[in-house]
């Protein structure tokens, strides 16, 4: 094989349409090192890969000293990066050679569920949201890490928080519910049980989030501690196809709407649809354009062949979406044009 200083190889190098053809096998972990070796090479990368990158390679300390050496310039989306996949090491260098980070490299690492980053990284001054910290960590279903935070906070918000918990005012309520939301949504009942434990608040979201992720566990821990509950319960238990959720819910009264069809289509999830319609879930014009929106031909064909109504709309987002086997048997079906 040629080096890379015989003429031949350097015949080749310089062939745009050849470096083209590389360019387009290049991973993006190695982009910028190929961009950096000239103009011409630059542009031989494919459209789509122009921004420079170094984050799949955080964890090499050599090719970040390369990069830092040749000028390239740190984000803080550098620092989000490391935190999230938990290299410790690699951000104390970047951070040592001048490396910005913002909040997001908190709430990155809470997310990750590194409690050494983020521990290094506030005694080290770096910004934090608080609520988007916590929230990472619930939705991880990290109760470590949400347990040192919660015991972390400076001394104005435990007195928001004791003023709040005995009853004279809520400042903090949205954040709350939005924790008790996210252990939920992922399946954290632990994280959930901890959290209600420290007088965090819930609301019918928290029984709608876990039902969106099919953690019937969590619903039903839930329901039997008093959280309320409402259509959305239903509506996106629907969406994403967990029929033994729906089914567990509307079991125990749990209230659905119109909206639990146009869910179910939206998912293209045709036995879940097929259920709901069975046990008396009213549907509309809704059911169909969504199914139209997302593509679900077999669900549209199946909702029109047992009497749901369309309107312009099935047409309408099935050619927005570029969905053209939709659009054609809608059209040849007589539904009415946009």
């Amino acid at each position: 094989m040629d080096s890379l200083g015989t003429p031949k190889a350097e015949l080749v190098l310089c062939n745009q349409d050849l470096l083209e053809i590389i360019a387009s096998h290049v991973d993006s972990s190695s982009q910028f090192a190929f961009r950096m070796v000239s103009a011409r090479w630059w542009r031989a990368m494919p459209a789509g890969k122009t921004r420079s990158t170094v984050r799949p390679s955080i964890d090499s300390f050599n090719y970040l000293r390369w990069a830092n050496e040749t000028g390239w310039w740190w984000t803080a989306c550098t620092a989000e990066r490391m935190a999230i996949t938990g290299r410790l090491g690699v951000l104390k260098w970047a951070r040592a050679h001048g490396c910005p980070w913002d909040k997001r490299t908190c709430s990155a690492a809470s997310m990750g569920g590194y409690l050494d980053v983020l521990q290094w990284a506030r005694a080290h001054g770096c910004p934090w949201d608080r609520s988007e910290t916590c929230e990472g960590a619930a939705l991880g279903g990290h109760l470590e890490l949400l347990q040192w935070v919660h015991a972390n906070w400076n001394a104005w918000i435990l007195d928001r928080c004791v003023t709040w918990i005995i009853g004279k005012c809520a400042p903090w309520s949205t954040w709350d519910c939005r924790l008790c939301e996210n252990a939920a949504h992922g399946g954290h009942l632990s994280t959930l049980q901890w959290a209600r434990a420290q007088g965090c608040p819930w609301d019918e979201q928290t029984c709608a989030l876990a039902a969106l992720g099919g953690h019937l566990d969590v619903l039903q821990w839930a329901r039997v501690q008093g959280c309320p509950w409402d259509e959305q319960t239903c509506s996106l238990a629907a969406l994403s196809g967990h029929l033994d959720v729906l089914q567990w819910a509307r079991a125990r009264g749990c209230p659905w709407d119109k909206d639990t069809c146009a869910c179910a289509a939206r998912g293209g999830n045709l036995d879940v649809l097929v259920w709901a319609h069975s046990h008396g879930c009213p549907w509309n014009e809704h059911t169909c354009s969504s199914a139209a929106m997302y593509g679900n031909i077999g669900v549209l064909q199946w909702v029109r062949a047992h009497g749901c109504p369309w309107d312009k709309w099935t047409r309408a987002n099935a050619e927005q979406e570029g969905h053209n086997d939709v659009l054609e048997w809608a059209r040849a079906n007589g539904c009415p044009p946009y």
